[in-house]
């Protein structure tokens, strides 16, 4: 895991230009190509050996054979001023918590901090946990009866939706159907 410490914030452009220089310093110099599904996860190898990084925003996770790993990191060290916070392990990226565990083979990412920071915002702590993320009688429709107010019962609706939306895209896919 490795944060930039030097960049122009505030500026429109700054983020694409960052990301431009970035991608095309991954792309010449550590031979790491973007997916074409996602442009911020570059793919290589060397020697036989595969390595993946991962770009958001101005943090980066590398993946690799420990002296891959090390020989990325001191050359992005050698383009960007870089704050290498070392392995992932257990760790935070972007909220998400990381633990692995070597010897199984796994890896877990956990949001437990996440929903109960989501939890409190909306004053939902108390409310009665489901089997199914889904009220089975709660009768939805496009229309309420105060059809101006984005409000549900005291919760900000869409901020709720959009929480939920961030939590499920990340950990928790099982909550698709239900937000």
């Amino acid at each position: 895991l490795a944060h930039l410490l030097k960049a122009l914030y505030g500026l429109k452009q700054s983020p694409l230009a960052f990301y431009n220089h970035s991608s095309k310093f991954f792309q010449t110099q550590l031979n790491l190509h973007p997916l074409e599904a996602d442009p911020c996860i570059y793919i290589g190898h060397r020697k036989g050996r595969r390595i993946m990084l991962v770009q958001y925003v101005d943090d980066f996770v590398a993946a690799g054979d420990k002296e891959d790993l090390e020989w990325v990191m001191t050359e992005i060290q050698k383009e960007f001023k870089i704050d290498d916070r070392g392995d992932l392990n257990p760790g935070t990226i972007l909220g998400i918590d990381v633990t692995r565990d070597r010897k199984a083979g796994t890896m877990d990412l956990s949001q437990k901090r996440y929903v109960q920071t989501v939890l409190e915002r909306f004053n939902m702590v108390d409310a009665k946990s489901n089997k199914v993320p889904m009220d089975d009688f709660r009768q939805l429709s496009v229309q309420s009866e105060d059809s101006g107010s984005e409000k549900l019962d005291g919760v900000p609706y869409l901020k709720a939706v959009g929480s939920l939306m961030y939590l499920q895209v990340c950990t928790r896919p099982d909550i698709a159907f239900a937000v």
